[in-house]
């Protein structure tokens, strides 16, 4: 099981320059999937929380990194990030039975 700050030491200890490239880039991988995470379990969160959570060197780094995530908010006053919910709609009764419709119909021309 890969450890995401074993990803991010590793990138100051690279064999050969060549590989900074494809390090950096699975750095911002598993920082982009982490951060997706926090919008999803937490309401907000402190700046320096969350960076030390993404593994980030400084807080322009981290602020560079924040403005460009769609549910951040960033609180200069309070330090925090708030991380807004995205509404998702309930399916209606008619849609639940019209794909339970055509689930039956794929099933029925697999048999």
């Amino acid at each position: 099981m890969y450890q995401p700050l074993q990803v991010v030491q590793v990138r100051n200890d690279v064999p050969t320059p060549l590989f900074n490239f494809f390090v950096n880039r699975l750095v911002d991988t598993i920082r982009r999937e982490e951060s997706s995470c926090f919008t999803a379990a937490y309401d907000d969160m402190t700046m320096n929380e969350c960076k030390r959570m993404l593994h980030m060197d400084n807080l322009r780094q981290f602020k560079d990194f924040a403005r460009g995530q769609e549910h951040w908010k960033i609180r200069e006053d309070r330090k925090t990030i708030k991380f807004e919910k995205e509404e998702t709609p309930l399916p209606t009764r008619a849609d639940i039975w019209s794909e339970m419709f055509a689930y039956a119909r794929s099933l029925n021309t697999i048999i």
